[in-house]
């Protein structure tokens, strides 16, 4: 994590719950850091499932999202294990868990017990983004679903999805080359949900 200038604008990096194993990070003087793996932990080997790198090549699933393999997943041993600040996204157990991914060990029935709401429309993934990224959703029942696109006027200007879809979670790409630069906003219409997110395209 390199964050060794103070921006421009004046405000502050802030960052909270992110892992950084066998490297250095730069943060500048005014940086707000909470509940990171170099806030008071030692990271080693041994925290983790797998740091076979090769899992990160693997094929997408037929959903469009990540495969789940064991690459820097976290043992259950580890202390990194929830560690974490609650910052208002889905986790198991008492607090999240520090790094990108949640212990994978929890059970069955802990995981019906927080599954989402009907409909979950999450944050793009990277944002901003330089020319693609995805979205991804969550339907818990077969229904109509439209993606769409809109420009900061308000303009739609491309349709991701627009059919009916079984339940399960959905990666959705976006491939912005072509578009100008700028902020974008993103709306899922399923059953009678409607709900939007912003994304920035920075070319």
């Amino acid at each position: 994590f390199t964050f060794a200038e103070v921006p421009d604008s004046g405000q502050q990096h802030v960052l909270k719950n992110n892992l950084s194993y066998n490297s250095e990070n730069k943060l500048n003087g005014v940086a707000v850091s909470t509940n990171n793996s170099w806030n008071g932990f030692i990271v080693s080997a041994n925290d983790f499932l797998s740091l076979d790198s090769a899992f990160a090549k693997q094929a997408r699933n037929s959903n469009g999202c990540l495969p789940e393999t064991d690459f820097l997943r976290l043992k259950e041993t580890s202390s990194l294990v929830n560690a974490g600040i609650d910052l208002g996204l889905q986790f198991y157990g008492n607090a999240p868990d520090i790094g990108a991914f949640e212990w994978k060990g929890v059970t069955a029935i802990e995981r019906l017990s927080n599954l989402p709401k009907l409909i979950t429309l999450e944050s793009n993934f990277p944002n901003p983004f330089n020319p693609s990224t995805t979205i991804p959703f969550t339907l818990n029942s077969e229904m109509y679903v439209k993606l769409t696109v809109f420009n900061i006027i308000g303009q739609e200007v491309k349709t991701l999805v627009d059919e009916r879809r079984p339940s399960g979670k959905y990666c959705i790409r976006f491939d912005a080359s072509g578009f100008p630069s700028g902020v974008y906003f993103y709306k899922l219409i399923a059953g009678n949900e409607n709900l939007i997110h912003k994304m920035i395209l920075m070319h």
